[in-house]
């Protein structure tokens, strides 16, 4: 009887214990990324985004690198790669979610068209701007539609129109977006009718031009952004088949220290020339 009232204050303990250790080391992963995720909310919150997630990814980074690695370098006896594995999945996070913050700024632009000239129709309709931005705001799907729905929000609750406008321009900080809204904070002070209408189906005809050219030029940098991702798997290609002519020589890159070390070593090599080549091809394109 004893020994079981000793087992369940002793599994009690170790339970407090690892809460709070885990609670430390949430405190003191959170103080870590604490400067890269108010960067990333706040940029985040501009395109209205979800954010909630942010710190858990971030966190999880970190807890999934270790876990990763001391799988490899402890459980496997792969040391030098487990330091590898760590650190790949502690970059390969941050890069997902920057690529989810291009991709929403892309949909914002690209959305931006199709609402000009929808509120062009409506303007051309007889409908007041408000009532027309109000309009676009709900056919518009996320997440620009999130946005402009955050503008018709703000004037219902009698926030000056051109001010909701100013701050829309202020948080997305895109050009797309500037055009519009000045051209809109212009006409709702002049009140300009059917001339606001042709005005909008012009700036959408410029701004789907220039969203052409960003499209082209994407284009452009996603087949030198291929061209890069090819070449960084030569080396992976080139140990394939080296294990296909010599499955017991290559596997010494494996079992031995030494191979491992070049491993990592080329693995580095690698991922500085792929920074550096697109850190190039940004500059040029």
């Amino acid at each position: 009887m004893a020994n079981d009232v000793f087992l369940l204050i002793a599994s009690v303990c170790l339970g407090g214990a690892v809460a709070f250790g885990y609670r430390l080391w949430a405190a003191l992963v959170g103080r870590f990324n604490s400067a890269y995720e108010a960067d990333l909310r706040a940029r985040m919150d501009r395109l209205g985004m979800d954010a909630s997630r942010v710190g858990d990814y971030l966190r999880w980074r970190i807890e999934g690198g270790i876990v990763a690695g001391l799988a490899v370098g402890v459980g496997m006896g792969m040391a030098p790669i487990g330091v590898l594995v760590a650190f790949g999945i502690y970059m390969l996070v941050p890069v997902l979610l920057e690529r989810n913050i291009l991709l929403c700024r892309g949909a914002i632009r690209d959305q931006l068209v199709v609402a000009t000239r929808n509120l062009a129709g409506q303007i051309r309709g007889q409908a007041i701007l408000i009532r027309g931005l109000t309009r676009v705001a709900e056919q518009t799907p996320d997440p620009l539609g999130k946005l402009l729905r955050q503008v018709t929000s703000k004037v219902s609750r009698n926030v000056p129109f051109k001010v909701a406008l100013t701050d829309l321009k202020d948080r997305v900080q895109m050009d797309y977006m500037s055009l519009l809204v000045l051209t809109l904070a212009i006409a709702y002070e002049k009140k300009e009718g059917s001339s606001l209408a042709d005005l909008l189906d012009g700036i959408a005809h410029s701004l789907s031009e220039n969203q052409r050219m960003d499209r082209k030029r994407e284009a452009d940098t996603a087949a030198g952004r291929f061209l890069i991702n090819i070449m960084a798997a030569f080396p992976v290609a080139f140990l394939g088949m080296f294990y296909a002519m010599d499955p017991e020589a290559t596997s010494l890159v494996f079992t031995t220290l030494a191979g491992q070390f070049v491993l990592v070593i080329v693995a580095g090599i690698v991922w500085f020339s792929m920074a550096l080549a697109k850190r190039i091809l940004n500059q040029v394109v």
